[in-house]
């Protein structure tokens, strides 16, 4: 319910920078832009880049941008205004966790391991700091307080190859992320993976 004389919508500024050193031509795949759906709307956008670029909206509905970085420094820029609503996030507290045989079908792709998520790794630590709490609200709210107290953004924390940062959560330990968000998925899909996971390694 809204607040009388409360804006229904605010305006929001975003934007980040990126530099590269590039010894060669690089074919370059990028997500920055927002998406074209949900509620927000673009009121103005800059999108800079050192060469051309074509869009797609990828299987998810995500902006990407194809380009390829020339040979030595490269900058790309992206600047916007954006209108969002006033109201906080939809939320239920008494939602409650689903067990893996209830999930639809379309879910499970959000749940396979990818290099951001390695599961023998990840589901020890995650059990041990949320295994004894509650499941479904309780125990999402617990993992988004923890990463909001313990991981801080860094750049060059992790690499392409290294399982670091978040396979090496701690309890006690503040650690250095490229993504609190994606921090968050990967203690959700470890904890939901670890199962499946476990399985395979005795089948194999």
């Amino acid at each position: 319910m809204a607040v009388l004389g409360e804006p229904r919508v605010i305006s929001v500024r975003v934007g980040c920078e990126f530099e590269f050193e590039a010894p060669v031509a690089v074919p370059s795949l990028w997500q920055v832009r927002p998406r074209l759906d949900g509620e927000h709307k673009v009121l103005s956008e800059t999108w800079e880049t050192p060469a051309p670029a074509r869009s797609y909206s990828d299987a998810f509905g995500n902006q990407c941008d194809r380009f390829t970085l020339p040979t030595g420094r490269s900058i790309v820029r992206y600047d916007a205004t954006v209108e969002v609503p006033s109201r906080f996030d939809d939320m239920d507290k008494s939602a409650a966790a689903e067990t893996i045989e209830e999930l639809p079908d379309e879910a499970f792709v959000y749940l396979l391991p990818s290099r951001f998520c390695w599961p023998d790794m990840l589901y020890g630590p995650a059990w041990e700091l949320f295994g004894n709490v509650d499941p479904g609200w309780p125990r999402v709210q617990a993992v988004c307080d923890w990463v909001h107290d313990n991981v801080s953004y860094q750049i060059g924390a992790s690499s392409a190859v290294s399982g670091r940062p978040v396979s090496e959560l701690k309890a006690t330990t503040r650690i250095n992320a490229p993504s609190s968000a994606r921090t968050l998925s990967v203690i959700r899909m470890a904890m939901t993976s670890s199962a499946r996971s476990s399985i395979s390694n005795r089948l194999e």
